[in-house]
């Protein structure tokens, strides 16, 4: 077993989420849900319905697929063993029993969503931990998100059958997450079928661990625990995400300030998201104004990026400068429809930090 210094005991205590207090009114999503009259096809064949809130357009359904967009087969992996120390790609069924699939669809650990053949159909995407906290958010935030992100109205009976109703999977904002449970990456074992569902986010957050987003059945929040995250050996459900409309964002730097001989603060301000989730955003800089000039180049150039969480001013740290040296910068934000640069700004450093 792979040592793990960070990561999320995902196992039948997990079953128990964090209990978030609960707002005194509760907010629905009427004004921002809009249930769509569509549907995508994955390359399986398999074809899901689609909900948009805000200008999100998420899959209705988990993923089913047992292929990438590319078409290059998907492990099926049943030993317990051998699912726990997978580094590849893999998909199972909830006990590996494929009557789940039509419910709650497969399972799959998060080298599946880190690769690049894309498992999501042709122009969709895994979202991206801040794409699930935009979501979140527009259903009223963690503590009350969940139930109506939940489908309320499937249950197991005492022979463990889904109880499907006449009018269908069904939940208020129309996202209609059934809890299919999940497979731990301890020892492949499965648990939560009818209790909890996680789901995977894109965002790796250590070398070893993702996040993701979790639902219980006795719980309206959500979960996405701050302080660890999820064994990529967990096997959890996949949504989809695109986007309708929007731009690239805008960007400014602000200020260099604290300059010293070998370090520099530098502020920047997403001025637009362009009316879609910044995924990404930091500063690159150099010695060289020709390699700012040609920054897709990516050459002589040193980039780092921000942290997404806060608000649209970022800061930065520029360490190990040299002395007394002109430098070249610019900061870039990032969406899924491109990245944007913010004008050149140049700054030197002190010949001593005592001058």
């Amino acid at each position: 077993m792979k040592t793990r210094k960070i990561l999320m005991q995902v196992s039948c205590l997990a079953i128990t989420l964090l209990v978030v207090t609960a707002c005194n009114v509760r907010r629905t999503a009427e004004s921002s849900r809009l249930f769509e009259n569509a549907t995508v096809m994955d390359v399986d064949g398999n074809t899901y319905t689609t909900i948009r809130v805000g200008n999100q357009i998420w899959m209705a359904e988990n993923l089913r697929t047992s292929r990438y967009s590319n078409g290059d087969p998907i492990l099926n992996v049943e030993d317990g063993a051998r699912w726990a120390n997978l580094e590849t790609g893999a998909w199972c069924w909830y006990n590996n029993n494929s009557y789940h699939n039509e419910f709650s669809g497969r399972l799959y650990n998060w080298y599946d969503v880190n690769d690049p053949s894309n498992i999501c159909p042709e122009g969709w995407f895994v979202p991206e931990d801040t794409e699930w906290q935009v979501l979140v958010d527009s259903l009223g935030g963690y503590s009350i998100a969940g139930s109506s992100m939940k489908a309320a109205n499937i249950s197991l009976n005492k022979n463990g059958i889904w109880e499907i109703p006449k009018d269908g999977i069904l939940s208020e904002s129309g996202f209609n997450a059934v809890l299919g449970g999940f497979r731990s990456y301890e020892k492949g074992e499965f648990f939560g079928l009818g209790k909890t569902i996680y789901f995977w986010s894109s965002t790796r957050d250590y070398s070893i661990t993702a996040w993701g987003r979790g639902l219980n059945h006795h719980r309206d929040g959500v979960t996405r625990d701050f302080f660890v995250s999820y064994a990529h050996e967990n096997g959890f459900s996949v949504r989809c995400l695109k986007y309708s409309g929007g731009d690239s964002p805008s960007i400014s730097l602000n200020n260099i300030s604290d300059i010293t001989s070998s370090t520099a603060l530098v502020e920047a301000e997403i001025i637009s998201d362009g009316g879609i989730t910044v995924i990404g955003r930091g500063v690159c800089w150099s010695t060289d104004p020709e390699a700012i000039s040609d920054i897709s180049n990516k050459s002589n150039l040193e980039c780092v990026a921000a942290s997404l969480r806060g608000s649209d001013i970022f800061k930065r740290t520029l360490i190990e400068l040299s002395p007394a040296t002109t430098y070249y910068i610019k900061a870039y934000a990032t969406n899924r429809r491109g990245i944007t640069y913010s004008e050149t700004t140049s700054f030197k450093t002190k010949a001593c930090d005592n001058l």
